[in-house]
C-alpha cells in the first residue's frame, strides 16, 4: 500500500488483492459505458437553458472539474456540494476558486466535521458576472462572452449524515439566490442522498436526489430548479508500488428527462510517506451550452495539505481554469 494521504478516493487494502481485479473490471465497464453514453448524448447547445440559479449547475472544486463534475461516490470535503449521504467523511476545509473567459469569478468554501454519529459540512457558493444589466434566469454564456448580461448568484448550505443498516444516509437544506440588477430570486432546496462502501471499502456506491424545491421567480418570470436524480460510484482498482490508480463515474437524470454522464480517472505518484503527484482527467456530457465535454487537471499533496486544478473546455474563448486549497 502507498502512503497516499488519507482522502477522497479509498484504495483497496492488500487484503483484497484479487477483489480489486473485480474492481478493476467493474470500474473499466462503468467507464466504458459511461463514456459511450457521453458520445451518444444530444449536444448541449441543443438544450435550452431554463434552470436556476446557475450557481447550482457549476462545479464546486477542481478535483470535481478534473473528473467529469459530478461526485456522488466521493468522499471529501466538497460532499456538502455533492451527496450529502458522504458529508463529513474528514476533517478538512476547503477553498476553491474559479474564472471564465468573460471574466466571471466563482468561490466555493466548504468544511467538514464529525460530531458523535453524524458528519457535518458546510458549505457556500458564490458566483459574480459582472456588468451593468442582467437577464433571467441567467444564461451560461455569462461565463464566456464579455458582452453577455451580468447575474450574481449565492448558495448557501447545511448537509448531515448518519450509518444505519449498512449504509450512510444524509440530507442538507440549501438556501439559493439568482441576482439582477438591482432586483433577486431566492429559494430554498434540499438533497437528500444515501452511499455504501462495497468490496471492503474499495469503491463507495451513492444515490442523490438534488436540488428540491420550489421555483425562482421575479416579477411574472419563474424559472425551476434543475432537479435530478444522480447515482455515481468512486474507487481505486489496482494498487502499485508508487502508483495509485483511481476511477469515478455518474449519471444524473434531470427533471425534463436529460442524461447527464460523467466519468473520470487519477494517477497518483507517490514517492515518498505523505507525498502525492496527481494527473487527472474526465468526460461528460455537458449541463449548459456554453460547456465542452473534455476535462482534466493535477494536483499536489503534502501530508495534510492539498494543491488541486481543474480545467474544463468551453466554449468561445478558451476554458475555465480551477484552483482548491485543502487543509486535514
Amino acid at each position: 500500500m502507498s502512503g497516499r494521504p488519507a482522502g477522497d478516493v479509498v484504495a483497496a487494502p492488500p487484503a483484497v488483492a484479487t477483489a480489486g481485479l473485480r474492481i478493476g473490471g467493474a470500474m473499466r465497464a462503468l467507464l466504458l459505458t459511461t463514456c459511450a453514453v457521453v458520445l451518444a448524448a444530444p449536444p448541449a447547445q441543443a438544450q435550452r437553458e431554463r434552470y436556476a440559479p446557475l450557481i447550482l449547475q457549476l462545479p464546486a472544486s477542481a478535483r470535481a472539474v478534473a473528473m467529469g463534475g459530478l461526485s456522488m461516490g466521493t468522499r471529501d470535503v466538497d460532499a456538502a456540494f455533492g451527496n450529502p449521504a458522504l458529508a463529513g467523511g474528514s476533517n478538512a476545509v476547503s477553498l476553491t476558486g474559479a474564472r471564465y473567459a468573460s471574466g466571471a469569478t466563482v468561490g466555493h468554501l466548504a468544511s467538514a466535521m464529525t460530531v458523535g454519529a453524524l458528519g457535518i459540512s458546510v458549505g457556500t457558493q458564490l458566483l459574480d458576472a459582472r456588468s451593468r444589466f442582467g437577464g433571467f434566469p441567467a444564461r451560461s454564456d455569462v461565463l464566456t462572452d464579455e458582452a453577455a448580461r451580468a447575474t450574481a448568484g449565492l448558495g448557501a448550505n447545511v448537509a448531515a449524515s448518519f450509518a444505519w443498516k449498512g449504509m450512510r444516509w444524509g440530507a442538507s437544506a440549501r438556501y439559493v439566490e439568482e441576482r439582477v440588477s438591482d432586483v433577486r430570486a431566492t429559494s430554498a432546496s434540499f438533497d437528500l442522498g444515501a452511499s455504501r462502501s462495497l468490496l471492503n471499502g474499495a469503491v463507495t456506491a451513492g444515490v442523490a436526489l438534488q436540488h428540491l424545491g420550489r421555483d425562482l421567480a421575479i416579477g411574472e418570470t419563474r424559472a425551476q430548479l434543475p432537479a435530478r436524480l444522480s447515482f455515481g460510484a468512486a474507487g481505486g482498482f489496482g494498487n502499485f508500488r508508487w502508483f495509485d490508480v483511481a476511477a469515478a463515474a455518474n449519471l444524473a437524470v434531470r427533471r425534463d428527462g436529460r442524461v447527464l454522464p460523467a466519468a473520470g480517472g487519477e494517477l497518483s505518484y507517490v514517492p515518498i510517506e505523505g507525498v502525492a503527484f496527481v494527473v487527472r482527467g474526465g468526460v461528460r456530457a455537458p449541463e449548459l451550452r456554453a460547456q465542452r465535454p473534455l476535462t482534466s487537471g493535477a494536483g499536489v499533496s503534502f501530508d495534510r495539505v492539498s494543491l488541486d486544478y481543474g480545467w474544463e473546455d468551453m466554449r468561445g474563448k478558451g476554458g475555465a481554469h480551477h484552483l482548491t486549497l485543502r487543509l486535514r
